[in-house]
């Protein structure tokens, strides 16, 4: 994920050495994805 202060934020290519390897855990996330944007062959809602 990448910040919205672009300048002075990292992705999660720069914390790959954190304890979760540059992801998020499960119970961090809140909210439900709804569609798929990438790639454009997959567009499409998530049931």
């Amino acid at each position: 994920m990448m910040g919205d202060n672009r300048d002075h934020s990292a992705d999660s290519r720069f914390h790959r050495s954190d304890e979760f390897g540059g992801t998020v855990p499960v119970d961090a996330v809140i909210g439900r994805a709804r569609a798929v944007v990438l790639p454009p062959a997959r567009w499409g809602l998530i049931h």
